[in-house]
């Protein structure tokens, strides 16, 4: 029930944690809190129409540009977003795979990538409305009150065959690759999000200006420098991803280290000329170190097992409801995500405190 208000509710669930607290006879359980950083990615490529026609083969690009086709003639046989790269990782053994989705919450999750490319972009860190990408010329559109275009990244879907267990940083580019002209919604491996959100549905980005909708991106890379400035090579952007607002998030990242590998895909709408270098661009983990190349880093914090462990620490006891409770009351009501969403919906209401009481009281004392 959204917006639920209980009279007394406050004082209530406080007398109930009181009486939970006379049968607590606290057991330990299989859980950890586990924090991982991944310095280089199992793989990672330029997930362009062209990439590998030229001097490098798909997947062993230095660098990869992340660009629109806006302006350019034969924009209508491009995707909006037409550039992108795709990282992934193996996050076995360092993180047990196969332990059930709802065994895993993620705490904290961040990528950072490097830009190999010399002031070839201004710095953005905000989302830009899906209006601002329109022709002046649209009744609907909205100028763009900032410099720039933000770097994004994105959970990534797929086109069969190709699945997480499948795709690798050499699988073609779209069926018939190499040697197809480009086509919109053909990409083996895109840009998506969940629709509607957290509810596990894929729903390709690649075309949402044309489509005019908002997207929704796991996280927008931010640098520390000012907002208009032109980025230098070596800036390192971090993508802290949204897990308190974006329902997708957790679900991605649980059904991820479920299976044991995380792929993530960075895109932006920038609007660059053909064939120009002035693009954004990320490191590759092929390029030289020797010109400054660092590839693309994941750092993750999950807590693994029972979730009704809420606050991780091996034992479900008083402790784990109260932590629990002090999550739920303040966003109770409110359209979030967070650690008090445990059924995943993006809202927080009575249903995931019932969901939450479930599992602990058939934990406790065992």
């Amino acid at each position: 029930m959204r917006g639920l208000i209980v009279p007394g509710s406050q004082s209530r669930w406080k007398y109930a944690a009181a009486l939970a607290g006379l049968l607590v006879s606290a057991g330990s359980v299989s859980a950890a809190d586990i924090h991982q950083t991944y310095a280089t990615p199992t793989l990672d490529r330029w997930n362009y129409v062209f990439a590998g026609f030229g001097q490098f083969p798909a997947g062993s690009e230095p660098d990869a540009p992340l660009f629109s086709p806006f302006g350019n003639p034969q924009q209508a046989l491009f995707d909006n977003r037409d550039g992108e790269m795709i990282v992934g990782f193996d996050t076995t053994p360092l993180i047990p795979a196969g332990e059930g989705v709802t065994r895993y919450r993620v705490l904290e999750a961040r990528l950072r990538a490097v830009v190999s490319r010399d002031l070839a972009f201004a710095y953005d860190p905000s989302l830009d409305p899906v209006q601002s990408y329109f022709p002046n010329t649209d009744p609907e559109f909205v100028a763009d009150t900032d410099p720039g275009r933000p770097l994004e990244v994105y959970l990534v879907g797929y086109r069969a065959p190709w699945s997480l267990a499948t795709y690798t940083e050499t699988t073609p580019f779209a069926p018939g690759a190499p040697g197809t002209l480009p086509a919109k919604g053909t990409k083996n491996a895109f840009s998506a999000q969940y629709d509607p959100p957290g509810s596990g549905i894929v729903r390709d980005v690649s075309n949402n200006v044309d489509q005019r909708f908002d997207s929704r991106p796991l996280g927008v890379g931010t640098a520390p420098l000012a907002p208009g400035t032109l980025v230098p090579a070596g800036t390192v952007f971090t993508f802290n991803l949204d897990l308190g607002n974006n329902p997708d998030v957790q679900r991605y990242l649980r059904e991820g280290l479920n299976f044991g590998r995380l792929n993530f895909s960075f895109s932006s709408l920038a609007t660059v000329t053909q064939q120009s270098s002035a693009s954004p661009a990320f490191w590759c983990k092929e390029g030289d170190p020797i010109e400054g190349a660092v590839p693309v880093s994941l750092e993750i914090r999950v807590c693994v097992g029972r979730p009704s462990d809420f606050n991780c620490d091996g034992v479900v006891d008083l402790a784990d409801l109260l932590d629990y409770l002090s999550a739920w009351g303040p966003t109770l009501g409110q359209t979030v995500s967070g650690p008090a969403d445990v059924n995943g919906d993006g809202f927080v209401d009575l249903a995931d405190l019932l969901e939450f009481l479930g599992p602990w009281l058939t934990d406790l004392g065992t």
